[in-house]
C-alpha cells in the first residue's frame, strides 16, 4: 500500500489500556485504604483466576508472572533493578511506601517477558504478485536485490536496505512493509533488539517521548510511576499541591471546576492552573526573543516547554542547542511559584505527557511527584470519586486564584506556544520603551569586568560590533496590533524522523529555516495529544477550545499582569537555563557571538559555544 501507516492514537481504550488501568486503580486503592502489602500478591492471581480461559500468551502462569513485573513498575520500580526473582510484590510495596523520593532516571524499562521479539523490519512480496511483465520492482530497486523466481518477484533480504521504493511502484499492492511498532515510532532509533532478542532502550539516544511505549501492542514499555508516592505524601499529612496542565482541562468529564473539587477531595492541598505560569513563560519568552533575535539578530529563536523536543536538541542536533530559549517551562515556572510561595509544600505536575516525568526527575528542586491523566483517573476511581458529581461551584486557588488568559490555556495546542509570544509582543515592546536595557558599550563594559573564560575587551567589542543591536519597532497603542510583526512562526510537530532530520539541516544553517521563532511538539498537535492522555486528540481539542475561548475576555493587558509572583528575580534568570547540559558536547567551530551571548559566555552562564550552563 502506498498510505501511510495508521499509528495508536493516545486517548483510544485498548484492552490493553483497560488492563492497565485496572492494576493501577487496585495499587492505588490499596494505598488509600491503608492494605497494599496485605493483598498485592493476590493482584495477578485475581487478574487472571483459574477459571480464565481467555490466556494472553501460554499459559496463565506466564500471564501471572507478567503482571507480577507490571505491578512492580507501577509501585516505581524498575524492572532492571531486580536481583531476587522470589521477592514477592508484598516486600516491593514496602519498599515503595517507605521511600522518600520516587524512582530516579533512567525512566522507561522494557519487560523483556512480554516483548513478542517482533521479527526485524523487512519487505516482502506477496501472492498477491501477478509476475507482470514490466516488473517495475526490479527497475526501481537501487540494490537490485529483486529477482524473480517461479513467477513472481522476490526480494532478497541480504541485499535489501528497506528504502521502500519496490512497494511504492507495485501496480498490485503486492509489497508489504513488516514493521517494529516500537523501532518505527521512535524518532531517534533509542529502541532496537537487543542480543537477547527484546527490545533495549539506548540512553544516550532516548529523548523519552513516550512513542514506543504508545505503540507496543504488547505493552512492553512501562514507566516506573509515582501514584504510590503521591498518594502516600498526601495520606501522611503532607501538602500536595497539584499543578494541572492545560490538556488535562480536556481529559475529564464535568466542568473545570468539577474536575478541581474532585482533586481537592481526593485529598491535594491546592489546585493551580499550569496556564498561569503558562502566561508567564510567554513574557518572559517574547521579552527574550526581542532581545536576541530583534535586537542582537541571531538567526532565529526555539521554544523550550516540550521536554523531549529539547533532550532531541541536546542529543540529536547540539548545534540547534545553542537558540532552543533559556525561558524555563510553565511546569517549571509553576512549581518554582509554589515553593517561592512556600518551600514546605510539596508539587505534583498532572500533564499527558511521560517526558515531563523525566524533566520532573531532573527539576527535584521545584518538581515532587508528576502523573499523567491515565493515572489521575486510576486514582480518582480508586478513590470513588465521580468528577461530573462534584460540586460545580470553585472557590479559587489558594496560593493563585488568578485567572489564565486564553493564549496560556491554549499553549496545549500546535501552534499555541508561538501564538502567545505574538500576543505578549506589544506588552514586552511597551515595557522595552519604558525601561530601557543597558547600551551597547554597557554591555561591553560589563562583560570585559566580569568575563571568567579569558575573554578580552577587544574580543568582547568585536563580537558586538559585528551585531550591533537594532532599533525596537514602536509599540502599538493598546487593542492594535504590531504592524510588521517581527516574529515570524513557523512549526515542528509532530517530532518524527524526519522532523529531526529537518532539526539537523537548521543546524547546519539555521539562515535557512522559514522563519526566526520556532514552536516544536513531539505530539502531533501538541499537548493535547500526549501519550498519557484519555482522550483522542479530537476529542480534547474541542473540548479545550471551548474552555480557552471562554477564557477570551481575559487577554494579556500588559507585561506585568502575566508575572504573577516576582517578576525581577524571572527577569534576572531570562537566559539561565533550568537544564541538563549534555555531558558530552561534540566539538565545533566556536562560532561568533552576540554581545548578549558573548555576556553571558564571560559570566559564566554558557559555555564558549553559546551553550547554557546550569
Amino acid at each position: 500500500p502506498t498510505t501511510k501507516r495508521s499509528k495508536m492514537e493516545s486517548g483510544c481504550v485498548t484492552a490493553a489500556v483497560t488492563f492497565e488501568r485496572g492494576l493501577i486503580t487496585r495499587v492505588a486503592r490499596g494505598v488509600i485504604h491503608g492494605d497494599l502489602e496485605d493483598i498485592v500478591n493476590r493482584f495477578p492471581i485475581e487478574a487472571h483466576p483459574k477459571e480464565d480461559k481467555q490466556s494472553s500468551r501460554c499459559c496463565r502462569h506466564k500471564d501471572r508472572a507478567i503482571t507480577k513485573y507490571r505491578l512492580m513498575a507501577i509501585m516505581g520500580h524498575r524492572l532492571e533493578d531486580e536481583t531476587d526473582e522470589a521477592k514477592p510484590l508484598a516486600a516491593y510495596a514496602h519498599e515503595a511506601l517507605a521511600r522518600e523520593k520516587p524512582t530516579v532516571q533512567p525512566g522507561m524499562t522494557v519487560l523483556g517477558e512480554s516483548c513478542r521479539n517482533c521479527t526485524p523490519a523487512a519487505y516482502f512480496v506477496t501472492n498477491a504478485c501477478q509476475g507482470c511483465v514490466a516488473r517495475p520492482c526490479m527497475s526501481t530497486c537501487p540494490k537490485k536485490a529483486i529477482s524473480r523466481v517461479d513467477g513472481q518477484a522476490k526480494i532478497d533480504p541480504d541485499l535489501c536496505v528497506r528504502c521502500g521504493a519496490c512497494q511504492k511502484v507495485c501496480p498490485y499492492h503486492a509489497i508489504v512493509k513488516l514493521a517494529v511498532p516500537c523501532e518505527e515510532a521512535c524518532p531517534v532509533g533509542a529502541i532496537a533488539k537487543g542480543p537477547s532478542g527484546h527490545a533495549e532502550i539506548d540512553w544516550e539516544k532516548c529523548i523519552h517521548c513516550g512513542q514506543c511505549q504508545l505503540h507496543c501492542p504488547f505493552s512492553s514499555v512501562l514507566d516506573p510511576l509515582q501514584v504510590v508516592d503521591v498518594l502516600k505524601a498526601m495520606k501522611g499529612g503532607k501538602r500536595v499541591v497539584a499543578m494541572i496542565a492545560p490538556a488535562i482541562l480536556a481529559n475529564f468529564p464535568g466542568s473545570v471546576e468539577q474536575f478541581y473539587n474532585a482533586l481537592k477531595a481526593l485529598g491535594f492541598w491546592d489546585v493551580i492552573d499550569v496556564s498561569l505560569a503558562a502566561d508567564r513563560c510567554s513574557g518572559i519568552e517574547c521579552e527574550e526573543f526581542v532581545e536576541r533575535v530583534v535586537e542582537h539578530h541571531e538567526p532565529l529563536m526555539t521554544t523550550s516547554c516540550c521536554p523531549a523536543y529539547y533532550q532531541a536538541v541536546k542529543l540529536h542536533a547540539p548545534g540547534m542547542y545553542r537558540y532552543v530559549s533559556g525561558t524555563p517551562s510553565p511546569m517549571q515556572f509553576c512549581g518554582d511559584m509554589v515553593k517561592h510561595a512556600n518551600p514546605e509544600l510539596l508539587t505534583c505536575f498532572v500533564g499527558p505527557c511521560t517526558a515531563k516525568r523525566a524533566e520532573g526527575l531532573r527539576r527535584k528542586d521545584t518538581i515532587d511527584f508528576v502523573v499523567t491523566a491515565n493515572e489521575m483517573k486510576c486514582m480518582l476511581d480508586a478513590a470513588e470519586i465521580d468528577v461530573a458529581k462534584q460540586p460545580t461551584a470553585w472557590t479559587g486557588s489558594v496560593l493563585f486564584p488568578q485567572i489564565a488568559t486564553l493564549q496560556g490555556t491554549n499553549f496545549a495546542l500546535g501552534k499555541g506556544v508561538a501564538a502567545a509570544v505574538v500576543a505578549a509582543l506589544p506588552a514586552v515592546l511597551r515595557d522595552a520603551h519604558a525601561h530601557p536595557r543597558q547600551s551597547l558599550e554597557e554591555h561591553v563594559a560589563d562583560a570585559a569586568a566580569q568575563a571568567t573564560t579569558g575573554v578580552a575587551p577587544a574580543t568582547a567589542t568585536a563580537a558586538a560590533a559585528a551585531a550591533a543591536p537594532v532599533e525596537l519597532p514602536a509599540a502599538p497603542a493598546k487593542g492594535q496590533a504590531l504592524e510588521p510583526c517581527p516574529v515570524r512562526p513557523f512549526y515542528i510537530s509532530p517530532l518524527d524522523k524526519k522532523a529531526i532530520l529537518q532539526l539537523k539541516a537548521y543546524q547546519r544553517d539555521p539562515t535557512k529555516a522559514p522563519g526566526n521563532l520556532l514552536e516544536a511538539m513531539c505530539c502531533d498537535g501538541g499537548c493535547i495529544a500526549g501519550p498519557g492522555s484519555i482522550v483522542t486528540k479530537a476529542v480534547g481539542m474541542a473540548k479545550l477550545k471551548k474552555i480557552a475561548d471562554a477564557r477570551a475576555n481575559m487577554l494579556t493587558r500588559d507585561l506585568e499582569d502575566i508575572l504573577v509572583g516576582d517578576p525581577e528575580s524571572v527577569r534576572k534568570s531570562v537566559h539561565k537555563r533550568f537544564h541538563e547540559v549534555p555531558e558530552v558536547i561534540p566539538a565545533t567551530p566556536v562560532p561568533a557571538q552576540t554581545p548578549v551571548t558573548q555576556m553571558l559566555i564571560d559570566s559564566g552562564l554558557m559555555d564558549k559555544h553559546g551553550r547554557p550552563l546550569d
